[in-house]
């Protein structure tokens, strides 16, 4: 039907790039990607020294600052800046990074072994669909044959020219046929939802 000529009118590389694209644990594995990368750039950022700066402003009555104190709406405000670093962090920083870095490594692999695993999928549903496609085609003309068939005993029956066992063993045959291309046509909608 018109199914099968659009399905057979998109090629292999357009199934794979569209399955590549929308297959949502193919997107998860790129975000864990991009997480990761994240990582390793806070990681290495730990080695370096770390620079604090704070303020606050204070409105109060009393004001615990100001000395002596009275008793009044007085502001105060405060201001510091730190900066730390130790060897220690550079070398904690460094191993961290490395990690980060073999879990980013091992995230890439995942995804190419996802990605693998697709392709292989999307090339086994399209030979499934050519199959499916082949064996309807192939149950169609069983089952018109077996139609055929089944119409000639029956005339000829009629007349007198072939005994009803004949008759039956073409209607079995037909049967066999319906059912063969009732098969052939579930496993190809099958492949076409794949």
């Amino acid at each position: 039907g018109p199914l099968l000529a659009e399905l057979a009118s998109v090629s292999l590389g357009q199934w794979t790039r569209s399955a590549l694209e929308n297959r949502p644990e193919l997107r998860a594995l790129r975000e864990i990607l991009r997480a990761r990368g994240f990582a390793i750039d806070a990681e290495e950022g730990a080695r370096y020294p770390h620079l604090a700066l704070s303020a606050s402003f204070d409105y109060s009555n009393p004001q615990s600052r100001i000395f002596p104190q009275s008793a009044e709406f007085r502001e105060s405000w405060s201001l510091s800046v730190l900066l730390q670093w130790s060897p220690h962090d550079l070398l904690v920083g460094e191993s961290r990074a490395e990690q980060a870095r073999a879990l980013l490594e091992q995230a890439r692999a995942d995804l190419q072994r996802m990605v693998d695993g697709v392709r292989t999928q999307v090339a086994e549903a399209r030979g499934a669909l050519r199959t499916s496609e082949r064996a309807i085609g192939a149950a169609g003309v069983g089952l018109r044959a077996a139609a055929e068939l089944l119409r000639v005993r029956n005339e000829e029956l009629r007349v007198g020219m072939v005994p009803l066992v004949d008759v039956v063993d073409a209607s079995s045959a037909y049967l066999g046929a319906r059912l063969s291309w009732i098969n052939a046509a579930v496993d190809l909608r099958l492949a076409q939802v794949r």
